[in-house]
């Protein structure tokens, strides 16, 4: 099937990848992005962009035929996805989800953990790739942040929206892509003012990695995933703004490392 092809080629990494992350670890350049340089042709994320498209018969039949078997086959086949802390979800009508970003596919992960609740997915502009890969990014829930400052004023509003309706929206407040990193890195704190901005909960999303047979021989080949819920968290209603935020994301940061301490049995 068309969708194994592209979740096998997406969720692969390289030698010279997994050497770059130790040089940037190395370097201290842990919210760079390893081959953003190398980035494909992607279409404008301009005043255009169609952030939330209406529902259509061809996009029905999108999800129903691709994206939901691809996101199927991507946790059970490859990732073998397992979730703990499903009871942190319970009660919550939106969210800011906020999660490390360990792979090209861990969306996939995400989203399968949060079910039934549909997240969308925030992603650096150049996600918004041209051909049926982008099609399909884009039919998925796809948020690429805008270009223009007209873009960013759609997006907040669709972001805004989708809260509203009591969807999840997720980010990446890492920024780059570190295949089966599994430390904690540094934030950004784009994600946690749009939780305070729109009086929502942020809800801490940290994924681990458990070794296979493959692995223990191979540095290349997938580990098993878990998806850690953390408990939501929301800002103070009696502070500012700007404190607000400083407070989700040192909650986002108290989260994810007691999540990997734990696990892994490592401070």
């Amino acid at each position: 099937m068309i969708y194994e092809k592209y979740a096998k080629m997406l969720s692969a990494t390289t030698e010279s990848t997994l050497d770059k992350i130790i040089e940037y670890e190395r370097e201290g350049r842990f919210n760079d992005h390893l081959d953003g340089e190398n980035a494909p042709p992607f279409l404008p994320v301009d005043e255009n962009f169609e952030y939330l498209p209406k529902p259509s018969v061809k996009r029905a039949l999108q999800t129903l035929f691709i994206i939901d078997p691809f996101e199927r086959y991507t946790n059970k086949k490859l990732f073998r996805t397992q979730v703990t802390g499903k009871e942190n979800l319970q009660g919550l009508h939106s969210a800011i989800v906020v999660c490390n970003h360990v792979n090209k596919l861990d969306c996939m992960a995400i989203k399968m953990a949060l079910r039934p609740k549909k997240t969308y997915v925030t992603a650096a502009n150049f996600n918004n790739m041209q051909g049926f890969l982008g099609d399909m990014m884009r039919a998925g829930g796809m948020l690429p942040f805008g270009e223009t400052y007209t873009a960013m004023k759609h997006f907040d509003a669709a972001i805004e929206t989708l809260l509203k309706e009591g969807n999840f929206v997720a980010f990446f407040p890492e920024r780059a892509e570190w295949w089966g990193y599994e430390k904690p890195r540094p934030l950004f704190s784009g994600a946690h003012r749009y939780a305070v901005k729109n009086n929502v909960p942020l809800l801490p999303l940290f994924i681990t990695f458990t070794d296979t047979e493959e692995s223990k021989k191979d540095r290349t080949a997938l580990k098993q995933f878990t998806v850690h819920i953390a408990k939501p968290v929301e800002a103070p209603k009696d502070v500012s703004y700007r404190e607000g935020v400083d407070y989700l994301v040192k909650a986002n940061e108290k989260a994810w490392q007691e999540i990997y301490e734990n696990f892994y049995h490592k401070n």
